[in-house]
Parts: structure tokens; C-alpha cells; sequence
């Protein structure tokens, strides 16, 4: 005997994957108050980026600041053991 309760069965909400200009406001909500270069085009990354939801832009956005992060730290340990040298 197979026992259905009501609140077992929920409605599905389909998401579909956004366009290109919804990827762009995905991407400007992920980076509001990064510090990002002159160079970083949201507009083109919302071109390059089709068929990424919200959770694969947000991976990204945080695994570039991430990248960054590191180089700078590297670049400012490399830069102190300089200076402690001279």
C-alpha cells in the first residue's frame, strides 16, 4: 500500500538558463563591491558565457577573485623578502 501525503507532492518551479542579458545582471550582482579592472567586460562575459546559470556565475566570479587574491598575495611576499634582503 503506497501512502500519499499532500505536502509530499510539490509544485516544480522550472528556472530556465538566462540570456545574455540576464547572465549580465547575474554577473553585476556577483561582483557589486569588487574592485575589477578596466579591462573586465561583464557584457562580454555575459556573451562567452551562455548556457552558465546563476550558480555557475557566481563560481566564477568568486574563482577569479580568488585568482587574483593569490597573485597579489604572492606578489607582496616576494616583494617583503625582497626588501628584508636589502
Amino acid at each position: 500500500m503506497v501512502h500519499c501525503d499532500v505536502q509530499d507532492v510539490r509544485p516544480e518551479i522550472e528556472i530556465g538558463v538566462p540570456d545574455k542579458d540576464g547572465r549580465r545582471e547575474v554577473l553585476q550582482i556577483h561582483t557589486r563591491g569588487m574592485p575589477l579592472d578596466e579591462n573586465v567586460d561583464l557584457d562580454e562575459i555575459a556573451e562567452i558565457t551562455h548556457g552558465f546559470v546563476g550558480a555557475d556565475l557566481q563560481s566564477l566570479c568568486k574563482e577569479s577573485a580568488m585568482r587574483v587574491i593569490r597573485r597579489v598575495s604572492l606578489k607582496l611576499r616576494v616583494t617583503r623578502r625582497f626588501h628584508r634582503k636589502l
